[in-house]
Formats: C-alpha cells, structure tokens, sequence
C-alpha cells in the first residue's frame, strides 16, 4: 500500500470512528431527553406522538450518518486526496519561508 493510500485509509477510519460517536451521543442525548419527558406528559395520545417523532428523528438522523459515511467511503480517494495535497502544500509553505 502506497503512503498515500495508507493515509487517506486512516483519515477514512478516523472519521468513521468520529461519525459513530456523534450517532451514539446523539441517539443517548435524545433518548435521555425522551425518558425524562414521558413521565411529565399525562396524554397517552401526546406521549405516543413524542415517540414518534423521536423514533423518526432518530431514524432520520441514523440514515444520513449512514449515506455521509457511504460517501466517504465511496469517494475517499477524491476527498481524503485534496485534503493531502493542500496538507502537502502547507508543509511546503512553511518549510519554504523558514529557509
């Protein structure tokens, strides 16, 4: 594997790894929020629609960290690959003004 190739792989990993935390805090957060809200609600009627509307969000939220990944992982070559060459030229830059 090229030093490129094993570059953009481990960029693709972190991001992966941040996407799955944020699903998980966010999935945690709400459901909390959920938990703490049933109990204050007296309509069984409002309560159903609350979880609804949570399981929908949460639904929602959970495909489109699914796609986000899928993209990355599809175009990881063309997005991970701009990213070093401005990384590159950055270092360039700054090696090049110190000398």
């Amino acid at each position: 594997m090229k030093p490129q190739e094993s570059a953009v792989e481990g960029m693709l990993r972190r991001d992966c790894i941040l996407l799955a935390v944020f699903l998980l805090a966010a999935l945690g957060i709400n459901a909390f929020v959920v938990l703490e809200t049933l109990p204050i609600v007296d309509d069984p009627g409002l309560r159903a629609g609350i979880v609804v509307v949570f399981a929908a969000a949460m639904l929602v939220l959970a495909g489109a960290m699914f796609w986000v990944g899928r993209h990355l992982f599809r175009n990881r070559t063309e997005v991970y690959g701009e990213d070093l060459h401005y990384q590159q030229l950055i270092k360039e830059q700054k090696g090049g003004g110190a000398a």
